[in-house]
């Protein structure tokens, strides 16, 4: 065990939605720490088929009074290791394979919402971790059977992905059912969990997320094995150390926007900007003090003669020819990466009439560089941000120009590629540029290595930024424990007291004044707070 069993012995909480994993990931989590692990979800499940087996249901509900004058005294619980794992007993009967069928699937959670089998089992869950050692899944786990948890998880993907995986779990043991009706009884145990009177789920508000939906048993059960060696290891020193990713912030072309304004701005003449200059609200918002005024684009017609600065995302053609038309004076600070993508969009656009070829764009709909980027091809290219939408939007039998706005993920680029090559019919083209910038993607290996060496790690960026939101799910792969803000004011509560290392991180949008106002805030809330003990 490395190790780990000299070290304090702590509880571990998780919760989630039904099929979403959360017992894998608890038994292997149990394993690697040498504790102690408890499928409190198992229970619930033997109760359920005690209660099939004698017949307390009527209309398919529960006889809730005759099970609860019951349950007590004719219901014992308990764990026994196997080669295969562990496996329930009820009243001295391994019932592990019986439990995990649909009968008692489709009948759990109306047992689970009985007042008198939550207090039963909850009690027997409580007298089990006053020693700690104990690794616990379930609904309700860190808000009501171990509240003062070291360390909670709330897990959870989206239904079709935990439907996927229910169907599989129960084909390989050799059960036949269907994919409608396993995503039934998902979505049906969501409702009823998530509404029920006593003990509903939810998540506690110091556990962490873990969105398992795109995520590998293997990556996950690292993020959270990273996570509880950080809370067991704790901070011994007290000592607290605060550092700036110093890769991030402005990339070239926010920094020529930029830079370009203040310029125009010491000639003390009116200067607008056509939409917000950078997707970060605290940074418009110094430019604006500044005298920088962002302008909608039905205003133009009001600003004639006016100068008008165009961002770095660029513009369509026809933004060019209208302020053309009102005499405005255009202070361009287009990115010279998206300046060169326009223009080779435009062009193959152009060679490609003919024969028909469609532009496809990878890339987020409405975001401005992407409307730039359609304006290229008069409107007529094809805006996609999944393999999902791009097999319902694109016609397979034509050939394909696929580029992408210059901010997206590098590896769904290259799936979307990889797919469209075995989608689109035999015979047919499809040519694929790589436009990614790569000031952007070389940020992923870098901000993923800086996450994964911090205790935790703060991500600032403007809520509508388009890289932000892609280098923050990077992180945040990287460290459980990552929080996405977009002000030091968002920042509210003291760290746990088994936080040594914190980093600070964020988009190409994000400057470094704001992550300097993010450390400093840290800092003065860490010499005038007392750290939470988780």
């Amino acid at each position: 065990m490395c190790g780990e069993n000299s070290m304090r012995r702590i509880n571990i909480a998780l919760d989630g939605h039904s099929s979403c994993g959360k017992s894998t990931i608890a038994k292997r989590l149990a394993s690697q720490l040498g504790y102690t692990y408890v499928d409190t979800g198992a229970m619930y499940r033997g109760v359920t088929l005690w209660s099939l087996r004698e017949g307390l249901w009527s209309d398919g509900q529960p006889c809730e009074e005759a099970i609860s004058q019951r349950v007590a005294q004719e219901v014992t619980l308990a764990f026994e290791a196997k080669a295969d794992g562990q496996h329930l007993l009820l009243n001295g009967e391994d019932v592990e394979r019986e439990i995990r069928g649909m009968e008692v699937s489709n009948h759990v959670s109306p047992i689970s919402t009985i007042a008198s089998v939550r207090k039963y089992l909850v009690a027997i869950q409580q007298s089990w971790v006053s020693a700690g050692g104990v690794v616990m899944d379930g609904r309700d786990i860190g808000t009501v059977v171990m509240p003062h948890a070291e360390l909670k998880f709330f897990v959870t993907a989206t239904p079709e992905v935990r439907a996927a995986r229910r169907v599989a779990e129960l084909r390989n043991r050799g059960d036949e059912v269907s994919y409608e009706e396993v995503l039934q009884n998902v979505e049906a145990r969501d409702r009823i969990d998530s509404t029920r009177a006593i003990d509903p789920l939810r998540r506690a508000d110091d556990a962490i997320l873990l969105d398992n939906s795109a995520l590998s048993l293997e990556e996950q059960q690292q993020l959270v094995w990273e996570v509880a060696m950080r809370v067991i290891r704790g901070n011994s020193s007290g000592e607290l150390s605060v550092e700036i990713d110093e890769g991030s912030g402005f990339c070239f072309g926010v920094i020529h926007a930029i830079s370009k304004a203040e310029a125009e701005l010491k000639l003390q003449r009116p200067l607008y900007s056509l939409g917000d200059i950078v997707h970060n609200s605290e940074e418009v918002a110094r430019l604006s003090r500044e005298g920088l005024h962002a302008v909608g684009y039905d205003q133009l017609p009001s600003l004639k003669g006016e100068r008008v600065l165009f961002r770095a995302h660029g513009e369509a053609p026809k933004i060019y020819e209208e302020a053309r038309k009102q005499g405005i004076e255009v202070i361009d600070a287009t990115c010279p990466v998206v300046l060169t993508l326009q223009k080779r969009i435009r062009t193959k656009y152009l060679e490609g009439l003919e024969e028909g070829q469609q532009i496809v764009i990878f890339g987020k709909r409405g975001h401005a560089e992407v409307n730039g980027l359609v304006g290229q091809t008069d409107g007529t290219a094809i805006v996609v941000q999944s393999v999902e939408e791009a097999r319902e939007l694109i016609d397979p039998s034509r050939a394909v120009a696929l580029f992408s706005q210059t901010t997206m993920d590098q590896n769904q680029f290259e799936a979307l590629h990889t797919a469209l090559r075995e989608w689109v019919h035999e015979g047919v083209k499809v040519e694929w540029y790589d436009t990614i910038c790569r000031q952007v993607s070389n940020r992923v290996p870098e901000i993923t290595q800086f996450a994964k060496e911090k205790d935790w790690v703060y991500f600032i960026a403007g809520a509508h930024s388009s890289n932000g939101k892609v280098l923050y799910q990077t992180a945040l792969r990287a460290n459980l424990n990552t929080h996405f803000i977009t002000s030091p004011d968002e920042i509210t509560t003291p760290l746990p007291s088994w936080v040594h290392t914190v980093g600070i991180c964020g988009a190409t949008s994000t400057p470094r004044w704001q992550m300097e106002a993010v450390k400093q805030k840290i800092e003065e809330q860490a010499s005038t707070s007392q750290p939470h003990d988780k």
